[in-house]
């Protein structure tokens, strides 16, 4: 037993250490203890975050620092499953099939990384429900981390419900398939008793959480530790240290200021901004080579960018030119983050998913009128078709943004990437299919950009 006066000493060092947190990351930490309170309880199975709105946003960050080797504080492996509960009698499978292809993705990254990435998942047996088939893949997932890890903990956070009643019932029956070291967790609001019914009747394996985070003191505090008494002061504060932290490649100190700003952005109802922390943390993902984690982000920002647009649509402005002006901005938002999406997919080797981002990007550049953006849309998705192995749609796309940069002018195609796109047009008339087009071809791309028109080898995208 420690004597008193050491003990005085461990409380004013926990008081030092907890006074360095800032109040994002100390409400991650009451995360975090209730995790670890619902994983201790060896007979719960299925924790049911209760959450306000503003409360969402850290069980991401709680979530994003689990999965990160360096900023983990459990012993245990987190994953998220996000497939739409569409069938009763068939979920189980459609999960199984999405943590057999997030495994799959993962594989060049492991390998790269230097770990293990031989796990295959156990097939279904003929009398299998889904619920058994999923399980049993999950304990096959769980057992091949090795006897160093704690449980496997799965976010079930499926993207749509078609009906809820169904859903509920589902987990209950899931909750009575699962051994003790698999932990379920769903995120619901705070007005949503749902989960408080499923509690109530399976009191021993649901616990129904309210996270009780007080995110208007988080934010007060924030300000206050901002130095400036504006919204926007503090938002610029924690954006620049942000970018620092990213720079250094702190992720677990950035993500609760990414967070923070994120909240600072939303409580104002500037959507564009929040926008733009997310393409920031974007950023830090990649340079850490985490691009699936990259592509969240941007599909984050998208669509933060898409409620910005719907927003200066719907809203009755008396400065109609300032509401023309802006518009636009929101749109040049979903422009890039569709490009950094695609750009993330690239890096991660999913040509095809970079292919659709590209194409999906193709309308924000037509809405915007940007040209040189549309020519790099086709260029890209007819790149990663090529990569991916679909020729003709390649060469379809491809004839589409030579046809574009045909009808620029001389200033605008002088300073697009079209000679990019001719170089890949030239490669693709290799094939056989295309052997025809080659002589024509050169014949138009010396005529549209000059004798020297190929560009060096460098900087080809």
């Amino acid at each position: 037993m420690l004597d008193q006066g050491h003990g005085d000493g461990w409380t004013e060092l926990l008081g030092r250490e907890m006074a360095r947190k800032n109040p994002i990351e100390r409400r991650v930490d009451i995360l975090h203890d209730q995790w670890t309170e619902f994983a201790e309880n060896p007979d719960a199975r299925l924790l049911a975050w209760q959450a306000h709105a503003d409360e969402t946003a850290l069980i991401d960050a709680f979530y994003a620092k689990e999965i990160d080797e360096q900023a983990t504080e459990t012993p245990d492996v987190f994953l998220c499953l996000r497939t739409a509960f569409a069938h009763p009698s068939a979920h189980g499978y459609a999960l199984r099939q999405e943590l057999i292809d997030q495994y799959e993705a993962a594989k060049p990254g492991l390998e790269r990384d230097g770990l293990d990435n031989s796990w295959q998942c156990p097939f279904a047996k003929g009398n299998d429900t889904d619920l058994h088939s999923l399980v049993r893949a999950l304990v096959s997932f769980r057992e091949h981390q090795g006897d160093d890890v704690g449980l496997l903990a799965v976010w079930l956070d499926a993207d749509e419900v078609n009906d809820p009643q169904s859903y509920l019932l589902w987990l209950q029956r899931l909750i009575h398939e699962t051994p003790a070291e698999i932990r379920f967790f769903v995120v619901a609001g705070r007005t949503d008793d749902a989960f408080v019914q499923l509690h109530a009747a399976e009191p021993v394996l649901v616990v129904a959480q309210p996270c009780d985070l007080d995110m208007p003191s988080a934010l007060q505090e924030l300000a206050q530790q901002a130095g400036t008494d504006t919204p926007g002061g503090q938002f610029r504060q924690l954006l620049v240290k942000l970018g620092t932290l990213l720079g250094q490649g702190d992720l677990g100190g950035a993500l609760p200021l990414a967070q923070a700003a994120g909240m600072i952005a939303t409580a104002q109802g500037w959507p564009h901004l929040a926008a733009l922390v997310q393409m920031t943390l974007a950023t830090g993902y990649t340079a850490l080579a985490r691009h699936l984690d990259a592509v969240q982000c941007y599909a984050e920002a998208e669509r933060l960018g898409a409620e910005s647009e719907q927003a200066l649509t719907s809203n009755d402005q008396k400065e109609q030119d300032d509401q023309e002006g802006s518009r636009p901005y929101a749109t040049r938002i979903r422009l890039q983050a569709r490009f950094g999406q695609g750009a993330a997919l690239i890096a991660h080797g999913a040509w095809a998913h970079a292919a659709q981002a590209y194409q999906q990007a193709l309308p924000l550049a037509e809405a915007l009128a940007d040209l040189r953006a549309q020519l790099d849309c086709l260029r890209l998705a007819s790149l990663c078709q090529e990569r991916s192995g679909q020729l003709k749609h390649a060469w379809d796309l491809g004839m589409r943004g030579f046809s574009l940069g045909a009808t620029m002018d001389d200033e605008t195609r002088k300073s697009s990437t079209l000679p990019y796109l001719c170089e890949q047009l030239e490669r693709l008339t290799a094939h056989a299919d295309y052997a025809a087009h080659r002589a024509p071809l050169l014949q138009h791309c010396e005529q549209l950009l000059g004798p020297d028109w190929r560009p060096s080898s460098k900087g080809a995208a």
